[in-house]
């Protein structure tokens, strides 16, 4: 017996075929999809940032999150701003903003060009938002 909620059949990861919800729903509704469909266009990430003082808003769209193309759109950042000038920026814990024991790229980087970077504590990314 359905109750009106699609459910996913198990496909292997692999395979990178959809799954057949649709074919479950009941008739006149449209079924839901597996989270775990492909993605053939591929995904995009956005680095953004609010300017408080001027409320401006500035972006960019990367391929692949890691930790260089964060460093990119801070040097991005702080070309926008003479290097008297210190920048804060805050950011989740995502694990590119941050500066660990085996990169430290993130905080030598923030030391020598005049940046403050503020994380927001741990299982609180609702903070950011």
């Amino acid at each position: 017996m359905n109750s009106g909620r699609s459910t996913c059949s198990r496909i292997p990861a692999a395979s990178g075929r959809r799954s057949a919800a649709r074919a479950k729903s009941p008739a006149g509704r449209r079924g839901r999809g597996c989270a775990t469909y492909t993605r053939k266009a591929g995904v995009r990430h956005l680095f953004a940032v609010l300017e408080l003082g001027e409320d401006k808003l500035f972006g960019h769209i990367k391929p692949r999150k890691t930790r260089t193309r964060f460093l990119e759109f801070c040097r991005y950042l702080r070309s926008l701003y003479p290097p008297s000038v210190r920048i804060a920026i805050i950011c989740d814990n995502y694990i590119p903003h941050l500066t660990t024991r085996k990169d430290a790229r993130v905080g030598t980087w923030a030391r020598a060009n005049n940046v403050e970077i503020a994380y927001t504590p741990t299982n609180s990314s609702w903070l950011t938002a």
